[in-house]
């Protein structure tokens, strides 16, 4: 599991399990917040849309639970509402570099590989 911060506060934890694009360093996942992401949704403006029912918020923070950070160069966090038919929170980390993605997401790598196997 990994926490996702605005500055120094945590706003949810993902396992970033959802996908991941390998040649990119890209993983992504479903987001679960915590109690300050309601602090956090209304005192940080999300990144401007022309959709109304999508919101970005970007440079956010990854870390891992023994508190390292995830190097990468964007750790965004998308909130897609549905309606009556529910909404859809998650984040996306862009071009891991540290620690290596192969050695956090093994199974994105796999994935990935099995792709091009007969």
């Amino acid at each position: 599991m990994f926490k996702v911060l605005h500055a120094d506060l945590h706003i949810g934890d993902t396992d970033l399990a959802g996908g991941g694009d390998p040649p990119m360093g890209c993983a992504e996942g479903e987001f679960q917040p915590t109690d300050s992401f309601t602090t956090f949704q209304t005192s940080v403006l999300p990144q401007v849309q022309d959709e109304q029912d999508y919101k970005i918020w970007n440079g956010l923070i990854l870390k891992m639970e023994d508190g390292r950070q995830v190097e990468c160069v964007d750790v965004t966090l998308h909130l897609v509402e549905f309606g009556d038919n529910g909404t859809e929170v998650f984040v996306d980390a862009l071009g891991v570099s540290e620690p290596p993605y192969e050695t956090l997401f093994p199974q994105h790598i796999e994935a990935y590989e099995n792709q091009f196997k007969a």
